[in-house]
């Protein structure tokens, strides 16, 4: 009788884990959302203006309006308007990257880098007559 119930602990142990296995791989996980930033690099001189636009990262994502879009450096340029899926960077004239940032109201975030380089001045040609 002592088999019987060894075999039956064994048994009922065994289901019990293969039960816990089957629970734990079918938890729900989350999907990868992201926002694609248009243009998602550019290089730009003084004071440039560019106009940005999210879009979602693949077909079956809809972004939630509003859009909370953010700069890395305040001091390279800033958003200056924005409004549904577009947004407005104007440059400061100061030499770097900077990088836009952009989230809707599901957390999905996208990222584009604005390079900003320092026009150079052009000399003057004299004319020697």
């Amino acid at each position: 009788m002592t088999t019987w119930k060894h075999w039956t602990t064994a048994l009922v142990l065994t289901t019990a884990f293969a039960i816990c296995f089957v629970i734990a791989g079918c938890e729900t996980t989350e999907r990868d959302m992201g926002i694609t930033i248009t243009p998602s690099a550019i290089v730009v001189g003084d004071n440039a203006s560019i106009s940005l636009t999210a879009s979602q990262a693949t077909e079956d994502q809809t972004l939630l309006l509003p859009l909370d879009w953010w700069v890395s450096n305040p001091e390279l340029g800033t958003i200056v308007a924005s409004s549904g899926y577009t947004a407005v960077y104007v440059s400061k004239g100061v030499a770097g990257v900077n990088i836009i940032g952009v989230r809707d109201q599901r957390n999905a975030e996208g990222v584009a880098s604005i390079t900003q380089e320092e026009e150079e001045e052009e000399e003057e040609e004299t004319s020697t007559e």
